[in-house]
């Protein structure tokens, strides 16, 4: 996916841990200097001047273990994607970025049960189709 977003001359971008229980998102590029955070899972190596906040982005491709139709989003359990995209649900408009759950159509359930927390998806890509979650 990054090198199709690259060759259309998109800026990419992908998360990093901060010292707190939020992510930031660090820019990427083919051969930049990558290093394992504390859970092993590689992140760009860049000053921190160049990390966005999640209010910066545009759209946000969200990782998960499960997903339905209405939105709701099994991710690792740290919850590190519900607390840095928080603010998405304090709107009732659009507004950036759009979040979106990356997977395969074998992780989509029939309901997961959600808590008061938990940021819903605008919809899901997966292997074989685009999935468009009822709100």
């Amino acid at each position: 996916m990054l090198d199709i977003a690259w060759q259309r001359k998109k800026s990419c971008y992908l998360p990093c841990l901060t010292n707190g229980k939020k992510l930031l998102f660090a820019p990427v590029s083919a051969g930049i200097e990558m290093a394992k955070n504390r859970y092993g899972i590689l992140e760009p190596q860049v000053a921190k001047q160049e990390l966005l906040q999640p209010k910066q982005l545009n759209l946000v491709l969200a990782p998960l273990i499960g997903f339905d139709s209405s939105g709701n989003r099994l991710g690792m359990g740290g919850g590190y994607y519900d607390r840095s995209f928080a603010f998405l649900k304090q709107h009732k408009k659009w507004q950036r970025p759009h979040f979106v759950g990356i997977g395969y159509d074998f992780q989509q359930v029939e309901q997961l049960g959600s808590e008061e927390w938990d940021v819903p998806l605008e919809s899901v890509i997966s292997n074989k189709s685009l999935i468009h979650c009822k709100k």
